[in-house]
């Protein structure tokens, strides 16, 4: 997700470089995951609706439902990578998080620099 969200400046970047902005990317996507499941989906239940696998890809359909709000679908798009899967994208009702990264992230790398967006994630935003 931190590649997919950072766009074409990942590959400007160094091992080292790319390997502290995957650990922000992880640190701020963990909080504002967690913080959307708790605060606006955490009175929904989740249902499993299925999953397609192709290759190394794969793709596991959920919705989360209430009474009040009906379903909203959440798709996890995953990349298998060694003899793990891990997750590329959440799109919820659909909407991709990692495009809505890329959109914000490329906006501060353009309007400022690299260096601005790393201070960012340092200080989460603030």
């Amino acid at each position: 997700m931190a590649r997919e969200s950072l766009g074409a400046q990942w590959s400007r970047l160094t091992p080292v470089q790319q390997q502290e902005f995957a650990l922000l990317f992880g640190d701020r996507f963990q909080q504002s995951y967690s913080t959307l499941v708790l605060r606006y989906l955490g009175e929904r239940k989740t249902s499993y609706v299925g999953e397609s696998v192709d290759g190394r890809r794969a793709l596991v359909e959920t919705f989360l439902s209430s009474e009040k709000d009906g379903k909203l679908p959440v798709e996890y798009q995953l990349a298998g990578v060694g003899d793990r899967w891990i997750v590329e994208d959440v799109v919820v009702d659909g909407v991709s998080l990692t495009g809505n990264y890329r959109v914000q992230f490329g906006r501060i790398i353009r309007t400022s620099s690299y260096e601005a967006l790393l201070h960012r994630m340092r200080n989460h935003g603030e």
